[in-house]
């Protein structure tokens, strides 16, 4: 019994909620279309128009990737109104899966919650003129244990602490095998790049670079101005037997792309090139299968190189062995692994995310899982004509 019960107790924690939006408000939903969060949070969603016919459109719709849960927490706004007429502030803060929220004083941004740790920017006027924000860390336990969680309509304003020492920071990374990104401003036309560890203790400086990756399976892409390479999490450069490298992906799923003379190579993470066939173009490794570009078309490979998808050239990531694919004017899902199409058709579908992929039918978007199934409606049917219509008025 107290298996069972710490088992559902993990499960609780690690489950993704989806964003909705339903009467102008958001909320959310589990994986199974449960809510779990009513409608009545303001919602940050971004709108767009996309023209399926001469006088015909489709409204477009996605949600920020702060407003998915990670850690059993997300990154929630807040309006405050002066009046009724318009806002004249919007807070920034986490709310967790009971909808309790802590709200930030003086942050400007936060960013999605990666490896327990959350990047933020904040004003500072100690900035030079060319930038108005310093950017920070922190720790998501540390802001468990200092904060107080509260309901939405009550959450009062907290001073987030910088973890990382005072520095004029323009660019602080995800925290990735003890390994923080930073970019430090120095004077015009001058930016330190290092790493620090999570104790704020420089361990790799890089300074001849202009261009740094975080760190992805270990490994961290370099660019000088006449030299590009791969270093490891203690700073030492990897792979000489790669020379005069042109260009080159991250690494994702043990495997990037490298340029040399004006084409694409597939290599492994030991620096070996695995693959006999070349691209003119490639994206970064996304759940085991990469997008390229071969003589105009695109194809999906896996990560021996061989190509698992020929027949469409319009399609989207993969997930769980099931990609969208525009077969013919009607988008579906595939299945790389049976090699079949899934009956439903839909105008349009966005990439999975956790699950979930947002999809277009008959002036509606929906919630559908792997199996093409519709979970839930991700706006109401009134909100969709009710934004729909305002877009097309300001078109006009």
């Amino acid at each position: 019994m107290l298996f069972i019960i710490l088992l559902i107790f993990v499960n609780s924690l690690s489950a993704q909620y989806f964003p909705f939006i339903n009467d102008g408000k958001m909320g959310y939903i589990d994986i199974d279309g449960n809510i779990k969060i009513e409608a009545k949070l303001d919602t940050k969603a971004e709108y767009f128009l996309s023209k399926i016919g001469k006088y015909d459109y489709l409204l477009g719709l996605t949600f920020p990737d702060y407003c998915y849960f990670n850690d059993s927490h997300a990154v929630f706004k807040r309006d405050k109104w002066f009046w009724i007429l318009f806002p004249y502030k919007t807070e920034i803060g986490l709310i967790d899966t009971n909808a309790n929220a802590v709200i930030f004083d003086d942050v400007k941004k936060l960013y999605p919650i990666v490896n327990k740790h959350i990047r933020f920017d904040f004003n500072d006027t100690r900035m030079p003129n060319n930038y108005d924000h310093n950017t920070g860390i922190m720790n998501l336990d540390r802001i468990l244990k200092f904060y107080r969680f509260r309901e939405i309509e009550i959450a009062e304003a907290s001073e987030i602490k910088n973890e990382l020492q005072y520095a004029k920071y323009i660019y602080v990374g995800d925290v990735v095998n003890d390994r923080i990104l930073i970019y430090e401003y120095i004077a015009k036309d001058i930016t330190d790049i290092y790493f620090l560890n999570t104790e704020g203790k420089r361990v790799i400086e890089l300074s001849n670079a202009f261009y740094v990756d975080d760190f992805s399976d270990s490994l961290a892409l370099v660019k000088e101005e006449n030299d590009l390479y791969f270093i490891d999490l203690n700073g030492k450069r990897q792979f000489p037997n790669l020379t005069n490298i042109e260009n080159a992906t991250s690494f994702n799923n043990q495997r990037a792309f490298i340029k040399k003379n004006g084409k694409f190579h597939l290599i492994d993470n030991k620096g070996n090139i695995i693959s006999e066939n070349t691209f003119d173009f490639a994206y970064p490794f996304v759940n085991n299968y990469a997008k390229v570009k071969i003589d105009s078309k695109y194809y999906l490979i896996d990560k021996k190189g061989n190509i698992v998808l020929k027949d469409y050239n319009k399609f989207g990531d993969v997930y769980n062995g099931v990609v969208p694919v525009l077969a013919g004017d009607k988008w579906r899902l595939y299945n790389i692994k049976t090699d079949k199409l899934l009956f439903e058709e839909f105008d349009a579908i966005y990439n999975f995310k956790d699950g979930l992929a947002l999809a277009w039918r008959e002036k509606q978007i929906f919630y559908i899982n792997v199996e093409s199934k519709v979970v839930f409606e991700a706006i109401d049917k009134r909100g969709y004509e009710k934004k729909i219509a305002n877009l097309i008025d300001r078109l006009n």
